[in-house]
């Protein structure tokens, strides 16, 4: 080898001192990096597992939310159907008690009407007596006997 320009001692000295830093290295620096290395893919490995699992997470939230707001929207609809059926239900019941109102008025007018009615034909057929049995006096030259005229009065009627 040494016709190739190397001397063994140097070249066997080389060897030792590569292998013996190497040793060194892959004790004191290459472990330490590639057990950094596998901590953070470690925790790239966790991190991508937790923010797949808050997806889910998310999801149902945003699932049950949906559910939520349905049956609230189902719940506002019934709420208001059932309003609207009160408002119904109370607008035919004041329709019905003002009917009944105007009705026992209208009856009432009626009956105001009929009993002066009434009134207006007996005063009428008073007067129309008192008429008739003042020419019927007269005709008959019966003026002195007016005095008689309650009783006549009484025995017409």
């Amino acid at each position: 080898m040494e016709s190739l320009g190397l001397d063994v001692k140097i070249l066997l000295a080389q060897i030792i001192n590569f292998g013996l830093l190497l040793f060194i290295l892959s004790k004191v620096l290459y472990k330490p990096v590639i057990k950094l290395i596998d901590e953070r893919n470690k925790k790239l490995t966790k991190a991508i597992e937790d923010s797949a699992a808050i997806e889910k997470k998310l999801e149902k939230i945003e699932e049950s939310k949906k559910d939520l707001l349905s049956q609230a929207r189902q719940n506002a609809n019934k709420e208001r159907e059932d309003l609207i059926k009160m408002a119904q239900e109370e607008s035919r019941v004041i329709i019905d008690n003002a009917k009944k109102k105007a009705e026992k008025e209208i009856e009432k007018g009626l009956t105001m009407l009929k009993t002066a009615k009434v009134e207006a034909e007996k005063e009428l057929t008073d007067k129309f007596m008192e008429r008739v049995m003042d020419n019927l006096l007269k005709k008959l030259s019966l003026q002195s006997k007016k005095n008689d005229f309650p009783l006549l009065r009484k025995t017409l009627k």
